[in-house]
């Protein structure tokens, strides 16, 4: 061993103290001083004590370092940030809080039962825990559990808010903006800088108006993904319900994509200017119920609404217009009740049960430079039918660009000037059957007393005298396929083109004075169940 080789004049102490501490550490300070004993000579004792001495010493001070660290981390550092924390907090703000605490793993600290008064607020804000993290250039992480805020007239609570990251200059420039009017809050969060909130979600949470206008709004979840420069990003929320006296309404998830942050100054003059050369939505609602909206303790449903990101663009006179929009609204369930008797008694024929369910498309696209107008709309119903109309309108007046700044005046005469001037360069018709033609063919030979199929021939026979009155190879051929769908309802899709494209005026005038000439003037195409 090393140790027998002390009496040299020189030796390797660095060599002895390693085989030392290698020892302590397999099998501890007291044993592997037994074990050093017992293995050398006791001649040689009197020269192994400084290198223990030594040791130990080196052992005493890094356990001194550590109890000086953990008591500057544990006791020291906390009261230190503490007292850093307490000088950054506003002189608007009164903070109190029962404990003051340090997350060594979120590097934030964490206040206990907090109590938060703030000038001009008149109300408490109470919280059972509020974690705050620093992340540098005056930006916080945030997480509050058990959010408690009272004031004139209202009640919020909610189990857990929490944001990755806040700009505090930014929230109180807000905060201050809107203590001085509506207007200048607003504005402020139009004019918020990029990021000001990223991932913010509210978990549990419920308002509550007090009386004389009570009403109640709770919700399971909000979260919002970004909130700055003028955007809302990637929001949603889920279990919706808002209870007030005229009845309650509930929504399973809404969903936003993107949504603008309206000025207030454009508002007031024009809601649409606000959207212009912002990208919107797509906006998704599911699972929406309304109890006393229509009439009292009648209930409405929606099984979902879908917006795909609406275009607002300029006329050549600047003024906004809906350019581009797809609505789709699925299973909209309301009760026969709702509609006028003698309507209600005719669709009591087709209708099963004592509700409506009615499915909705809406399909939109307008150009100002190029003078187009292009609607298609979607009508069904769940167990009847659905029916598609479509048109494709061209040589529209610059004034129809400008309908949303058009007097009332205006608007009336507008209708005449596109009756004038926009013509038509296609039509279409689709009819796809779910029930109801078989019904009404059903419904009509019951009232005449024939079978079904002396009905349908009856019809065939009226069709066919119509094919009688026309040379035309192409109208007979169309006539042809309207008497197969007659014979068996599936689906029936009709395209009108004139060739050239036609005046309004001139279609409504044709169709009533000369209908062999319009025949002739429209490019017709009629399919049946293909």
């Amino acid at each position: 061993m090393a140790i027998k080789k002390l009496k040299r004049e020189s030796f390797p102490e660095r060599l002895i103290l390693n085989h030392i501490i290698i020892l302590s550490n397999v099998f501890g300070i007291e044993a592997s001083s037994t074990l050093l004993l017992y293995k050398i000579d006791k001649e040689y004792w009197p020269s192994l004590k400084p290198f223990m001495k030594k040791l130990h010493m080196s052992i005493l001070a890094f356990l001194i370092i550590v109890a000086v660290g953990l008591g500057y981390i544990f006791f020291i550092l906390p009261e230190q940030m503490e007292k850093d924390f307490i000088a950054k907090v506003p002189d608007s703000v009164k903070l109190d809080y029962e404990k003051f605490s340090l997350d060594y793993i979120k590097q934030g600290a964490i206040l206990s039962n907090v109590e938060i008064k703030i000038n001009d607020f008149n109300g408490v804000i109470k919280a059972n825990e509020i974690n705050l993290q620093d992340l540098g250039d005056e930006n916080i992480g945030l997480s509050i559990k058990l959010l408690d805020v009272s004031s004139d007239g209202i009640e919020y609570h909610a189990n857990q808010f929490d944001v990755d990251s806040l700009s505090m200059p930014e929230l109180l420039l807000i905060s201050n903006e809107f203590n001085k009017d509506i207007i200048s809050g607003l504005q402020a969060l139009k004019n918020a800088k990029p990021k000001t909130v990223e991932m913010m979600k509210i978990n549990d949470s419920r308002l509550r108006v007090l009386p004389p206008d009570e009403r109640k709004i709770n919700f399971s979840n909000f979260s919002v993904g970004e909130f700055g420069n003028g955007m809302i990003k990637d929001a949603s929320l889920d279990s919706f319900s808002l209870n007030d006296d005229s009845g309650e309404i509930k929504i399973g998830v809404l969903s936003i994509g993107s949504l603008p942050i309206p000025d207030p100054m454009e508002m007031q003059n024009d809601p649409l200017s606000l959207l212009v050369g912002n990208e919107i939505g797509p906006i998704k609602i599911m699972n929406v119920e309304g109890i006393g909206i229509i009439g009292q303790g009648i209930a409405a449903k929606i099984s979902q609404i879908t917006l795909t990101k609406p275009k607002i663009v300029l006329s050549n006179k600047k003024i906004p217009y809906l350019a581009d929009i797809k609505l789709d609204v699925q299973k909209v369930d309301f009760p026969l009740q709702v509609i006028p008797r003698g309507v209600r008694r005719v669709l009591r024929e087709y209708i099963e049960g004592d509700s409506l369910s009615v499915n909705l498309a809406l399909n939109i696209q307008a150009n100002h430079s190029e003078k187009t107008f292009s609607p298609e709309i979607t009508l069904g119903e769940e167990k009847n039918a659905d029916l598609t109309l479509g048109a494709s309108l061209q040589n529209i007046p610059d004034e129809f660009f400008d309908l949303a700044k058009l007097s009332y005046l205006d608007r009336n005469q507008l209708l005449g000037k596109i009756q004038n001037s926009a013509k038509l360069g296609e039509a279409t018709i689709s009819y796809n059957e779910k029930g109801l033609a078989n019904k009404f063919i059903n419904i009509q030979a019951k009232k005449m007393g024939v079978t079904v199929n002396k009905f349908k021939d009856q019809m065939i026979v009226g069709v066919e005298s119509e094919s009688l009155k026309s040379s035309s190879d192409k109208f007979k051929m169309n006539i042809a396929q309207l008497i197969e769908f007659i014979k068996q309802p599936k689906n029936l899709n009709i395209k009108a083109k004139p060739e050239p494209p036609l005046k309004i005026s001139e279609l409504v005038r044709l169709a009533i004075m000369d209908r062999e000439l319009l025949n002739k003037s429209i490019d017709l195409n009629v399919i049946a169940n293909k």
